[in-house]
């Protein structure tokens, strides 16, 4: 009856024996395989599927063979480059017992929802530039290096304008050589554009605009495409976009991102109108965020706890899919929540609001609470968690959570940038002093980035094709809890072998 309610299940599910021959399989492994009328039985498992030799896949089924314990992790399909399945094991009696679960449309729309989010932390990190920088000069000829990057252009560059003359003030690519250079207004796309209000295009630029076209050594525009810098309902300049001739003229979706690239470049040049304004403006911010941190983890709490009823079947029996739905629940909610976490911290720190608790307690006992929040994260990523702990009880004076949470944030970051191999937390004691390490098998840093580590707001991949998201607030959160305990963070990295960050904390406070 057994085998006969499994034969009814759309996953596909195996059983292994610990030589690794296929002992059952049902028949929507058979499908999966490809070959209805053949399950397989009797064959080596690697040989009559070999998509699970996948490096990741393969070390987690030895490891499940070797101690019985529950695993999953997602594997891509051999042969079928967009097909994504979730494996799950667990040990049995007669070896091992393998579910297989399509999850594509899962993977796509997580990569929809991640795509989305990338594009609001790109958003923010522009912003958060134009709020810290002060000298525009640098921020504009940044923009114009990534608005010709993002719009295919041989050039880019940003006009001011200045009564009836526009300025270039900045400029990338062909664009640099039109630094300084003065036209007026009137007769110019730029008029155009101005006028207009949105972004317009010159199919021949040589031809409607000949006396500027050739006013420039070496510029050589044949398509132009304008967009018009807008803050506070003026226009203040226009961000122009050069194309050699024989190149194609630009599309609709690089008009959508000109646009979007000129209103950041607005914001710019009104920053420099208006900085004190905007300072005031910074305080606001970070009130703000810690109102809205306060408010936000009430839902949040609520949604958790509904989440740990469900869990629980308090409301009833789940199904294998509605408790891996409830997983990712959970995974998301505690993500959530440590992003709340770290801008309700950060402002806190920023007004000498946090105070440190301290009691006497047991490394092991923070080593573990970390570890439950990082070691989901490290298994979405087909990534092994390794805690490193000495059987003696490691005893120190601190507090507790904040030690906790340098350790998520150094262990999350660790996930973040690993993309094979092991995470590991070790913990040791070193005279009067307790060290914990957090070490990865991930891309590493380059020595010259390591002084911006722990600047808030920072990601060492900025600008508009960042692939790394987040906040930018954990390392510089970690350090300022790490100095409050008396203790540091440090870093030691080789670029393509991983890093190691290490906070070292007295025993006595």
């Amino acid at each position: 009856m057994a085998a006969a309610a499994l034969d009814g299940l759309d996953d596909a599910c195996l059983v292994v024996a610990p030589d690794w021959i296929i002992t059952y399989a049902n028949d929507a492994f058979a499908r999966l395989r490809g070959t209805a009328d053949d399950r397989a039985i009797g064959e080596s498992l690697w040989t009559a599927f070999p998509p699970l030799s996948h490096p990741g896949a393969a070390t987690l089924l030895r490891a499940a063979m070797a101690d019985g314990r529950r695993r999953g992790c997602r594997i891509p399909m051999t042969g079928h480059p967009a097909a994504i399945h979730e494996m799950r094991v667990a040990g049995i009696a007669a070896g091992l017992c393998i579910q297989l679960r399509d999850v594509t449309a899962t993977v796509r729309s997580e990569q929809e929802l991640a795509a989305r989010i990338e594009e609001n932390v790109s958003l923010r990190e522009v912003a958060r530039v134009l709020a810290a920088e002060v000298d525009l000069a640098p921020l504009l000829d940044v923009i114009c290096r990534e608005a010709m990057v993002q719009c295919d252009a041989a050039g880019a560059s940003i006009g001011q304008i200045e009564g009836s003359e526009v300025v270039v003030v900045a400029g990338a690519g062909i664009g640099q050589r039109a630094r300084g250079f003065r036209f007026p207004v009137a007769g110019s796309l730029t008029e155009r554009v101005v006028a207009r209000r949105e972004p317009l295009r010159s199919a021949d630029y040589t031809r409607e605009h000949p006396t500027l076209a050739h006013a420039i050594d070496g510029y050589a525009a044949h398509r132009m495409l304008g967009a018009p810098l807008i803050a506070h309902q003026e226009v203040l300049g226009v961000l122009m976009f050069a194309r050699r001739a024989g190149a194609p003229p630009f599309a609709e979706r690089e008009m959508r991102r000109a646009q979007a690239i000129a209103d950041h470049a607005a914001l710019a040049m009104w920053k420099t109108r208006l900085l004190e304004q905007l300072q005031k403006a910074n305080r606001a911010k970070g009130e703000f965020m810690a109102v809205m941190s306060h408010e936000l983890r009430t839902p949040l709490t609520a949604l958790t706890g509904y989440q740990e009823l469900l869990q629980d079947e308090v409301f009833g029996p789940l199904s294998e899919q509605q408790r891996g739905a409830l997983d990712r629940m959970r995974s998301s909610t505690e993500l959530l929540t440590v992003i709340i976490d770290e801008i309700l911290t950060f402002s806190r720190l920023d007004a000498g609001e946090v105070t440190p608790r301290l009691e006497h307690i047991a490394g092991q006992r923070i080593v573990a609470a970390a570890a439950a929040v990082v070691e989901p994260l490290a298994r979405e990523k087909g990534l092994e968690l390794l805690l490193d702990v000495p059987d003696e009880a490691v005893v120190l004076r601190t507090d507790m959570e904040m030690v906790r949470r340098i350790l998520v944030n150094l262990g999350a970051n660790a996930v973040k940038f690993t993309e094979r191999g092991t995470v590991t937390i070790e913990l040791a004691a070193d005279g009067g002093n307790v060290s914990l390490a957090v070490r990865d098998t991930g891309i590493g840093i380059a020595a010259a980035d390591l002084p911006r580590l722990f600047q808030p707001f920072t990601q060492l991949e900025s600008g508009f094709t960042r692939r790394y998201g987040g906040t930018g607030l954990g390392l510089y959160i970690s350090r300022r809890l790490a100095a409050l305990l008396g203790g540091s963070v440090d870093v030691a990295s080789t670029p393509g072998e991983g890093s190691e960050f290490t906070l070292r904390l007295p025993k006595e406070r």
